[in-house]
């Protein structure tokens, strides 16, 4: 929800490691997280339920109660030239309180808020007048309001186990967000801003985070001081805390119970999907941009398919391996085992279906014999 701008090149990110989190400290500590949108379709804002009104374009202007599809435009660096660079984040968390969590299975409910968002539609919208006339495009972009407050909401951490990097666990959030959205004419670069927009009140359940992520995974993280303007207001905003010994969207497969065949590289970055029912917001971990070979808008380390093209990454069973590529797509299986190399998991090898034919796909036949 931010002015566009073009980063030709790509300059070299300093990679500040975060101290972990181990059994010598079981808290973690208060700081922001970075995060990039995808411009796959997976977020946007459906104005359905609150349309923009008529006459807010222009006189006569039809209500707009279409979608809107959004992806991330890197956040401006605006301090001195000494100040942290946060790209190519796009949207900032702060998480405002620590949270202690000494045991595995234990958990802890911090504030947090939206600190700074920066998006952009890959799409034009089309305005129509007079009940359906005369069509034009306009190209939204969306930030905070500059106006309304943002509301603190809440993040309970748990602790799951040890992982191979400190601690790790997963969240679940609570986020209020009250955006600016500017709207572009294509043909004359008129503007119209509506601020506020309706507030989103976003929810996720189920992500995951470790204390101290695989540096090759390339995350973004930065120390206390880094300034940007999060509601595309042309003024600063105050200096930003920096990342700790939390990172967010990032999964650690030894600890999860399911699997038998952990991989050499257990953690892996993970879409974190925070929704409502009229806008959604797929997120993932800041990060130096990496290789995309299947050109679908997800790199291949944060890809649930990184072969397969499937930019909304449908996953029906949940394990983070996305349904086009799953070799049990309606049995979850994480570490996706398959002891035999039949292309079968082991999760639902074995299971004869009344067809008298073997599938990986278990909601598809009545199972006769097990």
């Amino acid at each position: 929800m931010k002015r566009s701008r073009a980063c030709a090149l790509l300059l070299p990110l300093l990679v500040i490691a975060a101290a972990p989190l181990d059994a010598g400290d079981p808290t973690v500590d208060p700081g922001v997280d970075l995060w990039t949108t995808p411009a796959t379709g997976l977020s946007f804002d459906d104005f359905a339920d609150d349309p923009i009104p008529r006459n807010f374009f222009d006189p006569d202007s039809d209500p707009f109660d279409g979608r809107v599809t959004f992806g991330g435009v890197p956040l401006p660096d605006v301090g001195p030239p000494s100040s942290p660079s946060l790209h190519p984040a796009d949207t900032v968390v702060r998480r405002d309180g620590p949270a202690t969590v000494p045991a595995n299975g234990s958990e802890a409910t911090i504030p947090i808020q939206i600190a700074a968002l920066s998006l952009a539609s890959p799409n034009p919208i089309v305005v129509t007048y007079d009940g359906g006339q005369n069509p034009e495009l306009w190209w939204p972009e969306a930030c905070l309001s500059s106006v309304a407050p943002q509301v603190p909401g809440s993040m309970t951490i748990t602790r799951q186990c040890p992982g191979t990097g400190g601690f790790a666990g997963r969240f679940e959030s609570t986020l209020p967000v009250r955006p600016k959205v500017i709207f572009r004419r294509e043909k004359d670069g008129a503007v119209r801003i509506l601020d506020p927009a309706p507030e989103i009140v976003l929810r996720f359940v189920g992500a995951h985070w470790v204390g101290e992520p695989d540096a090759a995974l390339e995350l973004i993280q930065v120390p206390a001081g880094a300034v940007t303007d999060g509601d595309c207001d042309g003024v600063p905003d105050p200096p930003l805390p920096g990342t700790s010994n939390f990172a967010a969207g990032v999964r650690d497969l030894s600890c999860d119970t399911a699997c038998s065949e952990v991989p050499a590289q257990p953690q892996k970055k993970v879409l974190t999907e925070e929704e409502e029912v009229f806008a959604r917001h797929g997120i993932l971990p800041a990060q130096v941009p990496p290789p995309d070979m299947d050109f679908d808008g997800l790199g291949n380390d944060a890809d649930n398919c990184p072969e397969d093209f499937n930019p909304l990454q449908q996953d029906a069973d949940g394990d983070d391996v996305g349904d086009v590529c799953d070799n049990c797509p309606s049995v979850y299986n994480p570490c996706q085992e398959d002891s035999d190399m039949d292309g079968t998991g082991d999760a639902c090898e074995g299971l004869v279906f009344s067809d008298g034919f073997e599938s990986g796909d278990t909601s598809a036949w009545s199972l006769s014999i097990p």
